[in-house]
């Protein structure tokens, strides 16, 4: 094939240009050259050369000739990874990948067919669970899916299998929460106003899914478990007529905790220890509660599920579940870079944050409906990592002096 070739006198060096097609595909090609024409039509081919492999290989990866081991990682890079996933979703994502690399990975994906990936499914029934099975199970769906958009999915033709390992159900302690407190520090009370500025941040339907302005859908209730240290099943059970405003011993108002709501058996219950009591409304939360309260009836739950999306598919007559406490939680201290508590470990911060502020543990034992002084002090408070000004002022000295004068 004869290239014609210039001499191009703005760059000062021969060209060679012509356009090619193959296999369907039209492109522009050009070598250059300082040397001579020859060199220039040299590097012309070699320029074609090059963007031949590329067609090819292209054709082949559409042609499903490349190894699962590739093909699937890349696709997951290219459709999924970025498109709002958090970081523990794309862990989980990434290690669903590596597992299924370990069977099929070698094979290409052209010869992956229906009596394949049901093989392997079945193979996978003998050894895990249903939910982990669930999980390669759409991973492989999503990939095929992409790759035959206009049919011929192998996986159309294949049944997911069902699990042979024989599990036992599984339980939730009701009475302390279902997430087991961590050994982690208390937040600091910086911390913990950056948490719950972030939590209080509405709720924007027409906001990406993962994105950092979606809000939160019951982010206000978290607010309230952490600085009025209340037990999720309290928080969710409470009414409007359990705020009672501008009592004479308080500044703001008490909340009337006397019912908490067991959400797996569906009913309602006394407190655990049956610690009915009244704590007062800390002064984070006095705007909240009431906004809470505004245009409803007496009986009506100070928190309710539905209100953002799905107003017509409540459950639990209404009652936020503890699912979406704990999603908004996650969220917000991966937005924030604070380290990950659980809703538990809320209650833990906000017993731990009176007692530093001086509150008497007598009073923070009562108000937190413990049955002993030993637990609140012993199992509930947590140091946050930082010294008392205070404490160090009175072992350096710094004190107010003219409390030592003689009377």
């Amino acid at each position: 094939m004869e290239v014609d070739v210039k001499w191009d006198e703005h760059d000062k060096r021969w060209v060679a240009r012509k356009t090619v097609t193959y296999k369907g595909v039209k492109f522009l090609c050009k070598g250059t050259s300082v040397k001579s024409k020859a060199d220039a039509r040299e590097s012309w081919q070699r320029a074609k050369e090059r963007k031949i492999a590329e067609i090819d290989g292209k054709a082949e990866v559409k042609a499903g000739k490349i190894k699962l081991k590739v093909a699937l990682p890349k696709w997951y890079d290219d459709y999924k990874r970025n498109d709002g996933r958090n970081a523990d979703t794309i862990r989980t994502n990434e290690d669903t990948i590596e597992q299924i690399k370990k069977v099929l990975g070698e094979k290409n994906v052209c010869d992956i067919d229906s009596d394949t990936i049901q093989s392997y499914f079945n193979l996978l029934a003998s050894s895990l669970a249903d939910n982990t099975i669930d999980k390669y199970w759409c991973m492989l769906h999503m990939f095929f899916a992409h790759l035959y958009p206009d049919g011929g999915n192998p996986m159309a033709r294949c049944v997911q299998t069902k699990s042979k390992i024989k599990t036992k159900s599984r339980t939730w302690k009701i009475d302390d929460d279902d997430d087991e407190p961590t050994d982690m520090l208390a937040y600091t009370p910086t911390e913990m106003k950056r948490l719950a500025a972030e939590l209080a941040k509405p709720y924007n339907v027409h906001s990406g899914w993962h994105t950092g302005d979606r809000g939160y859908s019951a982010g206000l209730p978290v607010v309230v478990c952490m600085y009025q240290f209340l037990r999720v099943g309290e928080v969710v059970q409470l009414r409007v007529k359990d705020i009672l405003w501008n009592d004479d011993t308080c500044t703001s108002g008490y909340i009337w905790v006397r019912r908490q709501y067991d959400e797996n058996n569906k009913v309602v219950k006394v407190p655990k220890y049956n610690s009915k009591r009244k704590v007062p409304i800390m002064v984070e939360c006095v705007d909240i509660l009431r906004k809470a309260c505004d245009g409803k009836q007496p009986n009506d739950l100070l928190f309710q599920s539905g209100t953002i999306y799905n107003p017509d598919k409540t459950t639990h007559e209404g009652r936020l579940l503890r699912g979406r406490l704990r999603d908004n939680l996650n969220k917000a201290c991966e937005r924030t870079g604070l380290e990950r508590h659980t809703i538990h470990d809320l209650r833990h911060d906000g017993i731990s944050r009176l007692v530093d502020m001086g509150v008497r543990p007598q009073s923070v034992q009562r108000w937190a409906g413990h049955k002993s002084l030993s637990v609140t002090l012993d199992k509930y408070y947590r140091h946050n990592g930082e010294d008392n000004a205070a404490d160090l002022a009175l072992i350096s000295g710094d004190y107010d002096k003219e409390e030592q004068l003689p009377a």
